[in-house]
């Protein structure tokens, strides 16, 4: 955490009125030098948690979702025009305050359940967000999402929807896909080769092109991606894959906490023997961590 993302925090929480789809700061402090930043709660993970589990490589035995039987194939659309529609309606927030997040992709996207709206994504790290038109000051967004040049060094709105169009199109393509870092295929799609997504609609794909785009002016702003009729309607409109995903990290939470203190509880006093006589002894003997006067909380 740095003091930019403390004083963005700020100015996002001064905004005309509070936008559910970014990530709240409830306040930040200074000790002992270090900045610590309070944050409201989400879910476990963040959407790259989610890609890699959706890919079965991250959560292993622990793949308890009813999800699961959907592992090892396209993630569902519904679920991609909602994440859209919510991260674009973070961005039309911030991109109203002259600010760019400059840092969109998906370990930078967390899930939450809201009161009214029902499972919701939330843009998160706003570390190097700054103010439109500034330079970068040494600090870049991750180069898989980036544009390949960066309007002349500055901070531009126009980076935030191209990173956003390749997040859309890493979520929409085959569960094998990974975005590079360099190479043939990284300059490939910012020369403007059309993606290839089969199974996908047609409307979702063009839209992609359009965020894209290796122009920077002809890519769609935020506001006009929220208005479009695909985007609205996923926002209106409860995706049942995502429901039941929240649901199912749910419970994976309350069973890792339960765990943990079950652990923590087995670790306060040593196992109690069989016989009477061992029961005394150990109930009446201390742990190794009692003798040395460390109490575990």
């Amino acid at each position: 955490m740095v003091l930019v993302e403390v004083s963005n925090f700020k100015k996002l929480q001064e905004g005309p009125s509070l936008c559910p789809y970014l990530l709240h700061c409830y306040k930040a402090w200074q000790e002992d030098g270090y900045v610590y930043c309070q944050t409201e709660l989400c879910s476990v993970g963040s959407c790259r948690w989610f890609m890699n589990a959706f890919r079965n490589e991250c959560i292993g035995h622990e793949a308890s979702f009813a999800t699961s039987e959907s592992f090892g194939r396209m993630v569902p659309e519904d679920f991609i025009w909602k994440l859209c529609h919510d991260v674009c309606a973070g961005l039309s927030y911030i991109h109203k305050l002259k600010m760019v997040h400059h840092d969109i992709k998906p370990c930078n996207i967390f899930f939450a359940s809201h009161s009214e709206y029902g499972s919701i994504c939330k843009i998160g790290d706003f570390g190097i967000a700054g103010d439109a038109g500034k330079c970068d000051d040494g600090q870049e967004g991750d180069q898989r999402y980036m544009p390949s040049f960066s309007s002349s060094g500055k901070k531009h709105y126009d980076d935030d929807m191209f990173s956003l169009g390749l997040t859309l199109y890493e979520l929409a393509s085959d569960h094998s896909f990974e975005l590079p870092k360099d190479g043939q295929i990284w300059h490939a799609i910012r020369s403007g080769i059309r993606p290839e997504l089969p199974g996908r609609s047609k409307e979702l794909v063009v839209l992609i092109q359009e965020l894209i785009n290796p122009v920077p002016e002809n890519r769609p702003k935020s506001v006009e991606v929220v208005t479009n009729e695909k985007v609205t309607l996923a926002g209106a409109t409860v995706c049942n894959f995502f429901e039941k995903y929240m649901v199912d990290l749910e419970k994976l939470e309350k069973d890792r906490e339960e765990k943990y203190l079950r652990k923590q509880n087995a670790a306060r006093f040593t196992p109690i023997g069989n016989s009477a006589e061992e029961r005394i002894r150990d109930v009446c003997t201390p742990t190794e961590q009692i003798r040395q006067g460390i109490f575990l909380q």
